[in-house]
This record gives structure tokens, C-alpha cells and sequence, in this order.
């Protein structure tokens, strides 16, 4: 594998860090490295740690061997764990509804949620099903716990997470609760143990700023060689700090350090590429000049420091959770560095109580593995009771005796005193569907490459919408790669006028920037971070489309020659987009486009985490053939865009009258009245290739998202799924 060069970044003009407006070009000149930092410049060297095994001439390592060497953890690979370790074993409790009543008066607890108030011993894991009101549950303990005089700390691992759970706190009057994400404390902790100088940063600086050096350094050292390009749009490097999030959280560093590049593509799941980036992102992070001091943090960089202190005996103090009882929402989505991290910060806390569903593990991509984690939680505070939540108040008995068959063995079955919920399917085209829907219900597809087809058939049906995650097709990935091409189609066309007033003329100068940026990000014309922002900041002020491409023009070609190729026939396809006819359709030129340059290949290489392996091309030939049916234009198509833009903000502001549209991911938390799954066909989901024990679980969560209604939906013509007929219809 290519070794990156050594050296010092010069960064040249760059966001604000901490966020905010852009700041001066600062002064570009090498920084020196600070006495006793040398080391850090070139290849990490790996930590010698109690906790590695070598098994097969590979090192395995084991987390919480050093916490706790009785309790001798094993990983994953190549290991059944036992089912009977994870069984869900009775206590018998007391029955305690007076102190429920006289803490909260309106709330009538389950027997099964009884059993886990009145628990009166140590450490307690509820396995708790979808809509079984755990959160309510964990502020009534929380409640308890400040009536008896105890210190109470709430983690969750999501803001949506942390926003329900201050709700039900708030609902049920309890006060003196600190409520925080997992990453929040531990950027408090590392502010106050690491005795470094690494500035906290935002991630758009990160994307903006020191991404695209990492990754042009990676491909620059590739060049010539057959290792993937990586791809420098932001939804791209979005997807690289998710997938540096999966070498921090499962501790893989050490794994992979010695593997060869076969070993690495299938551990992460994405090309070798990702791992050399993550070396020179970690390299960076430590030496980068970043506001007076050396060194910087993402909020999910600290977790790793944090451990990585704790191991070499470099923390300013002893760490605590300074708390008597630890309350755990979400405990689900723990990966082995957070539990890691638990077990060393929670050895003062008399009570953790961690509440959490091994069904609703959709992260599984970052680090998450519930099956592993809640064994190795049982080991690392034995001893550790467990108890079930059964019952679900979301939906009604028919629907829990359906989703029977994707729960996870060894579960008690699932109950439902909800609904009652309706269970139907549909054949008929999504237009068609959408036009009988009413204003309140969701449709969900898999992932968010599946939503761009029921984004398109909503805009055919002209039903208003929002999406989930706050990202429309049309302003995705892909989507504004299509408007920069567009733009340079009909360069004449703007949002807003020159002479409107200041807010329009900065959201225009903004869009410019946008679309100039999805230009630059294209593998082929091989810019470099400042150049690629000088670019896009000449688009902002002038918006000279012709002049830019003119630029692009006169870039030198790479010595490489296969590198050199592809900026020529980028630059002779851009050249023929600019003089294309103003009236012409768009489709067709971006047909052109797409052959001329190979862009189908480009995207094909680099597919998001959790998605299928060619989800950014289907979302280009959906979003060309939509093109294609309304015979749009570039003018047209971008005067469209702005209307769908509006239409989208006005929707986000009135959920509650519109149809929301989104992935499992985004709908995970969250609940409807009416719910559509969509795309249930033959290799879409379950996903074809994909492990079928993490598609069972997207599958339940989609499922468990609806209250009153679950509509199944198959395309017409396609063959429907195992999960389409795994349902029949039913009025309960």
C-alpha cells in the first residue's frame, strides 16, 4: 500500500473551526512542530496493550481485558456467543404503585414496568421493545432516584434521544436531572483530563477544510496505482467521517494496522483507500495549526482521545461520572469503545440502568453490536439482573404477532396493546398511492438512495413533502451535481436578480458557492483543497459560469497519464455542456455527459456506508429519467428546483398537514399514524448481498414506526420480497 508523504499543511484560506462566518486568509507558511510531538509526523506506532491476542497471525483485541481480567472478552469474529448467556432471566420484585402514583399521577405502570421501578438491587439491563415506553420508564426511575436523595446522570447517543427523554422528565415534573448525548460528555471529559492543546472544531470546517487535503494527499500517493480515487463532494466526505467513526468506535486501528489492503476492504466494508485516509486524517488532527494551538477534535474524536489517555496513564485527573445512578437510553447503539469507555469512567456509580432493544440496531457500520455489547456489559459490572419489556403501547396485537419472525432469538415474544393496526399492501404505482394519503403519514424506504424514486413519484402526484433528514433529491449528492451541470447550460440564469435586496442576493451568492463546489469535487479536475475553495469563491462573487469553465481549461494535466485522460475528456465534455443550445433538453446532454466522462463509474466507487453498491447511480438514472419524462430544460429545471425548495421549507414548517418521506435511519425514534414501507421488491429489501440479520432489523424498526396504520408497498411489476409477503393483511 502507497505511503502518504510526510510534511505540514498549509491551509490556506478556511472556515472558522468553531463555525461561523469565514475568516481571513491566514498566513501560509509551515508551522513547526512542537518539541516532543516528532513521532506524530510519521506512522503511528501501535500500543502494545495487555488486551491483544494473536489468533491466526491476526491480532485480536479485547477492550475491557485490562478493566477487568477475570472476565476474558471475546470478539465477534469466528465466535457463536451462546444464547443462553443472553437469555432474559426473571427477578422477582415488589409491587410498589403508591410511590408510582405520587410521582406521577396520570401514569399506570405495566406489570413488567413495575418489575423494573421496584427493582432494588445494583445494576440493571432492560431489553425493551419498540414502543414500550422506556423512556417514560427511565424518567420515572430518574424521578425515584432524586426522591431517595441520589445523584442522577441520563446518557443518551442521539439529540433525538436526549430531546424525548428531557420531555418525559419535563412531562413528569422531575428536576435536577443532567440529560446528555454520550459525545457531549465526553467532550466535557476531555476538556477537563487531556492535558493537550487540540482545539474542539465543527464538522463542516472538517469537510471543508481538512478533508479534501487528506483525501487529495491519498489519491496523489494512489496515482498510477489501482487503488480506488476517492471522491471529494461533501456527501462523500460526509460518508469518510462515518467511516472513520467504524475505525474509532469498533477499535480497529490495531487490527488493521498490519493488514494487507483485501483485509481492510472487507473489515470496513469500503475500499483501502479509507483506511490510509484515516491515517493521514489522524496524523493531521494531532499537527494541524488550528486557532493558536496545535491539534483538533471532532465531538467524535473524543471519546477515542479520552480512551486512548486512559491507557497510556495521561490524564490531568482520575475519571468519574460523578453521579450515584447512571441512566442509559438507546444502549443499543453502544459500540466496544463506548462501553470501553463506560466501564472505565463508571466504576464509582452504585446503579447503572441501561435500557435498550437488540432489534433496533441500525449502526452496526459505526461500531454498533448490541448482541456483543450487552454480554460484555453483564461482565464488566457484574453482577448485572435483566429484565423485559414486552408490551408495546404503539401498536396493536396483530402487528406485534406478525413481526414475530424478524425478532431475534432468544426474545420473549412481543405483545401489542396498542392500535388497533390495520396491516395492508398495495401494488399500485406510487403517484397513485400518494394521491390517496393523508397529511401526517410517512413513507420509508431503506436507505436514502431507495427515498429519490418515492421523492420523484410525490413531485409527479404534486403532493407537498418533507424529507426526514432535511435533504431533498434534487439538493443531494447527485441532485446538485445536476443543477452546477444545469448552471453551466444556461449560465445566465440566476435565483435572484442583482438588484435584490441584500437576503436574496446572499442566498444567490450562497447557491453559486454550492454548485460551483459539486464542480470542483469531481475526481477528475484533481483540485486541491485551495483551489478548489478559491474556485467556488470565484463562482459566489461573479457568477461567470463561461469563465470558470474556462479556468477549469486551463488547469496543467497531471503527469500521471490515466489521470491526465480524465481531466481531458472532463474539460472537452464541460466545454460542450457550455455550448449547448439554451432551449435543449437536459436529460440528453447529461446522457452525453455522464459517457463522455465515465461518471457512472466515479459513483459506482465510492457507494454511502449501509447502502447498495450502485445506490448513486440508481439515484442519477432516476433523477435523468424524471428529466427526461417532464422534458425539462437547464432553465427550467433549476427555476423548478428553487419552487420544490420553497415547497419543502413550507412542509418542514406544518409536518403534521404533509407526508413526510425518509430512510429507516431518520425514522428510527419517531412515530406515525399512518406508515408506508416502501420498495419491498425482489433485492432492494432485503437488500440482495446484504447480511440478512441486519435487514430483519431495519425491516422492524420501518415496521414499528405506525400507530393506526402499516401500508406494505411492492412496485408494479417487480417481484415483491420476502418481507412484502411475510405480512398478511389484517384490521388489528
Amino acid at each position: 500500500m502507497p505511503r502518504l508523504a510526510r510534511g505540514s499543511v498549509r491551509p490556506g484560506r478556511q472556515r472558522d473551526p468553531r463555525g461561523g462566518r469565514r475568516r481571513g486568509d491566514p498566513r501560509r507558511q509551515r508551522h513547526p512542530v512542537r518539541p516532543g510531538r516528532q513521532h506524530l509526523l510519521g506512522r503511528h506506532p501501535p500500543r502494545t496493550r495487555a488486551g491483544c491476542a494473536h489468533r491466526g497471525g491476526r491480532r485480536l483485541y479485547q477492550p475491557l481485558h485490562q478493566l477487568r481480567p477475570q472476565a476474558a472478552v471475546r470478539r465477534r469474529q469466528g465466535v457463536r456467543l451462546r444464547a443462553r448467556a443472553l437469555r432474559v432471566r426473571p427477578v422477582r420484585v415488589r409491587q410498589r404503585e403508591d410511590l408510582v402514583a405520587e410521582v406521577s399521577p396520570d401514569f399506570s405502570p405495566s406489570p413488567e414496568q413495575q418489575a423494573v421501578l421496584d427493582f432494588a438491587g445494583g445494576h440493571l439491563l432492560v431489553e425493551a421493545a419498540a414502543g414500550s415506553g422506556k423512556t417514560t420508564l427511565l424518567a420515572l426511575a430518574a424521578a425515584r432516584a432524586v426522591r431517595a436523595g441520589q445523584r442522577v446522570r441520563a446518557l443518551t447517543f442521539s439529540r433525538s434521544g436526549k430531546a424525548s427523554l428531557e420531555a418525559a422528565l419535563a412531562r413528569h415534573g422531575v428536576t435536577g436531572v443532567a440529560v446528555q448525548t454520550f459525545d457531549e460528555v465526553c467532550v466535557a471529559e476531555a476538556a477537563r483530563l487531556l492535558v493537550d492543546d487540540a482545539r474542539r472544531v465543527q464538522r463542516d470546517w472538517v469537510v471543508e477544510t481538512v478533508l479534501p487535503e487528506v483525501v487529495g494527499r491519498v489519491n496523489e500517493a494512489n496515482a498510477g496505482s489501482d487503488a480506488v480515487q476517492l471522491p471529494t463532494d461533501t456527501a462523500s466526505l460526509i460518508d469518510l467521517i462515518d467511516s472513520f467513526r467504524l475505525i474509532r468506535q469498533g477499535r480497529l486501528s490495531d487490527l488493521l494496522e498490519d493488514a494487507d489492503e483485501e483485509e481492510v476492504a472487507a473489515t470496513l466494508g469500503r475500499p483501502a483507500s479509507v483506511w490510509q485516509a484515516w491515517r493521514e486524517y489522524e496524523r493531521l488532527r494531532r499537527i494541524l495549526r488550528v486557532d493558536g494551538g496545535f491539534g483538533f477534535r471532532l465531538v467524535e474524536d473524543a471519546c477515542h482521545d479520552l480512551m486512548a489517555g486512559f491507557e497510556e496513564n495521561a490524564l490531568a485527573a482520575a475519571p468519574t461520572l460523578a453521579c450515584d445512578v447512571l441512566l442509559i437510553d438507546e444502549f443499543h447503539d453502544t459500540s466496544a469503545l463506548q462501553l470501553a469507555w463506560l466501564a472505565a469512567w463508571g466504576g464509582g456509580v452504585q446503579r447503572v440502568l441501561a435500557v435498550g432493544d437488540r432489534d433496533q440496531v441500525l449502526y452496526a457500520w459505526r461500531g454498533a453490536d448490541a448482541t456483543s455489547v450487552f454480554l460484555l456489559f453483564r461482565q464488566a459490572f457484574a453482577p448485572v439482573a435483566v429484565l423485559p419489556l414486552t408490551v408495546s403501547f404503539r401498536f396493536g396485537a396483530g402487528l406485534a404477532r406478525q413481526l414475530a419472525p424478524l425478532r431475534s432469538r432468544g426474545l420473549p415474544p412481543l405483545s401489542g396493546a396498542g392500535g388497533p393496526t390495520s396491516v395492508d399492501v398495495s401494488r399500485e404505482p406510487l403517484p397513485a398511492l400518494a394521491a390517496t394519503l393523508e397529511g401526517g403519514a410517512a413513507l420509508i424506504c431503506r436507505d436514502r438512495a431507495a427515498t429519490v424514486a418515492v421523492q420523484l413519484a410525490l413531485i409527479d402526484a404534486r403532493r407537498p413533502f418533507y424529507t426526514l433528514d432535511g435533504w431533498p433529491c434534487w439538493r443531494g449528492g447527485e441532485g446538485t451535481l445536476i443543477q452546477a451541470l444545469a448552471q453551466l447550460a444556461a449560465p445566465d440564469w440566476r435565483a435572484h436578480s442583482a438588484q435584490a435586496d441584500a437576503r436574496k442576493a446572499g442566498y444567490e451568492r450562497q447557491r453559486r458557492e454550492r454548485l460551483a463546489q459539486r464542480l470542483a469535487s469531481l475526481p477528475a479536475l484533481a483540485l486541491s483543497a485551495d483551489e478548489g475553495r478559491e474556485f467556488a469563491a470565484l463562482a459566489a462573487e461573479t457568477g461567470d459560469w463561461p469563465q470558470l469553465v474556462a479556468l477549469i481549461d486551463a488547469l496543467p494535466a497531471p503527469e500521471d497519464a490515466r489521470r491526465a485522460h480524465a481531466q481531458g475528456s472532463l474539460k472537452a465534455a464541460l466545454t460542450r455542456l457550455t455550448s449547448a443550445s439554451s432551449d435543449a433538453r437536459l436529460a440528453p446532454l447529461l446522457t452525453d455527459f455522464a459517457r463522455d466522462t465515465h461518471l457512472e463509474a466515479t459513483l459506482a466507487a465510492f457507494a454511502p456506508a449501509g447502502e447498495a453498491a450502485m445506490s448513486r447511480v440508481d439515484a442519477w438514472r432516476a433523477l435523468l429519467a424524471h428529466l427526461a419524462q417532464h422534458g425539462e430544460t437547464a432553465a427550467s429545471w433549476l427555476a423548478r428546483c428553487e419552487a420544490l425548495n420553497l415547497a419543502h421549507w413550507r412542509a418542514q414548517q406544518s409536518p403534521g398537514q404533509h407526508l413526510a418521506v425518509g430512510s429507516v435511519f431518520h425514522a428510527k425514534g419517531r412515530q406515525w399514524p399512518h406508515v408506508v414501507v416502501c420498495q419491498l421488491s425482489h433485492g432492494l429489501f432485503p437488500l440482495a448481498g446484504a447480511p440478512l440479520a441486519d435487514e430483519k432489523r431495519r425491516a422492524y424498526v420501518a415496521f414499528t414506526r405506525a400507530q393506526q396504520r402499516l401500508t406494505l408497498h411492492a412496485p408494479a411489476g417487480a417481484e415483491p420480497s420476502s418481507f412484502f409477503t411475510l405480512f398478511t393483511p389484517t384490521d388489528r
